[in-house]
């Protein structure tokens, strides 16, 4: 049932309107989250979010998703040729000249996963929502200390922060954004504040020279 209400429009009139009885899915997943301390940060829809999602939570940018999946590939073929496949990727000699020619498919998530965590020595947390909106968690590589986080919505991977990560970011990039402001080393003018938000996207030349800023950033 919808929830009949009235409200008065901009000009004055009554207005009979219905009002949906509950929040729309996105909204609920959002809510979710942040009871647990977490923040979604979105992944442009399309192929290749597994990638861009860890790319993102590597680099603090999703660009850098194609060189993440080649050495997915390279050191997979380096596993094979020394004999060294560890448990977890057992079948992976079998399926090796399939994933070579599409590893972005998503029968190869665990596969990609299982050696980012190898190649980069990182903790992967992928999260996912039950039908009843429960918040679930799949490790990878539980050994190590450094973690990253995303989250899979029906095979689409968004990068996940914790509200507290997000909180020292803020607090670092503003910092930076002063110094940087103060010296703009040879930028010719000062930096615009959208170079240091946290869903800017690398996408000007010049600024891969401070790329080793955000690196110390997000660590």
């Amino acid at each position: 049932m919808q929830e009949k209400r009235l409200s008065v429009t901009h000009n004055g009139f009554l207005e009979l309107f219905c009002e949906a009885p509950q929040q729309t899915l996105t909204q609920r997943i959002v809510q979710t989250l942040e009871d647990h301390q977490l923040v979604r940060k979105l992944i442009p829809e399309g192929p290749g979010s597994l990638m861009k999602a860890i790319s993102d939570q590597l680099y603090f940018s999703s660009l850098r998703h194609q060189e993440i999946q080649e050495k997915c590939i390279q050191h997979a073929n380096n596993l094979i040729n020394q004999k060294s496949i560890p448990y977890k990727l057992k079948g992976l000699k079998t399926v090796f000249e399939q994933f070579k020619q599409e590893p972005s498919n998503i029968m190869f998530d665990t596969i990609n996963l299982e050696l980012i965590s190898l190649i980069f020595q990182v903790r992967i947390v992928v999260y996912s929502m039950s039908k009843e909106l429960v918040l679930k968690s799949l490790l990878f590589n539980n050994r190590c200390s450094k973690t990253i986080q995303i989250i899979n919505m029906s095979n689409h991977y968004d990068s996940i922060y914790s509200e507290q990560e997000i909180s020292n970011l803020t607090q670092c990039q503003s910092i930076l954004y002063d110094i940087l402001s103060d010296q703009p080393l040879s930028l010719g003018k000062k930096l615009d504040q959208d170079l240091l938000n946290i869903d800017y996207e690398v996408k000007n030349n010049y600024f891969n020279r401070y790329y080793f800023y955000l690196q110390f950033l997000h660590y």
